[in-house]
Order: C-alpha cells, then sequence, then structure tokens
C-alpha cells in the first residue's frame, strides 16, 4: 500500500541501537492492543467519511501522474516513467482515512491525501 524508504542509521543512531541490544538483558515485546482491537479499529477506518470533493482531489493527484500536462506539470513530465495505477487513488483514499483516524477525526480533510501521495503513487 505504501512505499517508505526509511534509509540507515546515523552514527549517533547506530551507537544507541548497539549499546541497546549489547548491554543488560535482550528487551521483550508488551502486547498493546488485542487483534480484535485491531479489527475494531479497521472497522472505525472504514466508516470514516470522504467529501466526493475530497475523492476527485485524490482522483486529481493519480490523474496529473499520468497526465502532467493537463495538470500545469509539464516541467516534470520527463521524470515520470509510468503514471499511477488506479490502486494509487484506492490506496491514498484508506491512508487518507487512516490519517484521519489517528488524527481523531471523523472525516478526511484534504490535509491528510497530500503526505501520502507520494508513498502511495511510488507503489501503484
Amino acid at each position: 500500500m505504501l512505499k517508505l524508504s526509511i534509509g540507515y542509521p546515523s552514527k549517533e543512531e547506530e551507537l544507541e541501537i548497539m549499546r541497546r541490544m549489547t548491554r543488560g538483558p535482550e528487551p521483550k515485546p508488551q502486547r498493546v492492543v488485542s487483534p480484535a482491537d485491531i479489527v475494531r479499529a479497521r472497522g472505525v477506518v472504514e466508516e470514516i467519511y470522504i467529501d466526493p470533493k475530497i475523492e476527485q482531489y485524490i482522483v486529481d493527484i493519480v490523474f496529473a501522474t499520468r497526465q502532467p500536462k493537463s495538470y500545469g506539470l509539464e516541467d516534470i513530465e520527463a521524470l515520470i516513467a509510468y503514471g499511477a495505477s488506479p490502486r494509487a487513488s484506492i490506496y491514498l483514499a484508506k491512508a487518507a482515512k487512516a490519517q484521519a483516524f489517528l488524527s481523531h477525526r471523523g472525516t478526511s480533510p484534504p490535509r491528510t491525501c497530500g503526505p501520502s501521495a507520494w508513498t502511495c503513487c511510488a507503489t501503484a
């Protein structure tokens, strides 16, 4: 659904990772939520409302990767080998809903679409 490039840690981060993993007992993970909680949360996310204007905005973002000239993006047209597939609009809508959920909102405002656009369009 999303493509995230994490990269390598800095020297300071690597030192901290090494120290945590080589000193004392190995950290033990603790359950934070149950599988049932996750299923319930997914159901709530699916119910989050996306206004038709937001849906159109999502489709416009995806179509801009397919037809950059139509969106005033002639300067980057050569940088796009293939436009995003229909999966990108699906994933972008789902990501916007998830972001709204994490922000404790019952609707998905336009600002929730932008941050996810690159990661959704890069994979679809």
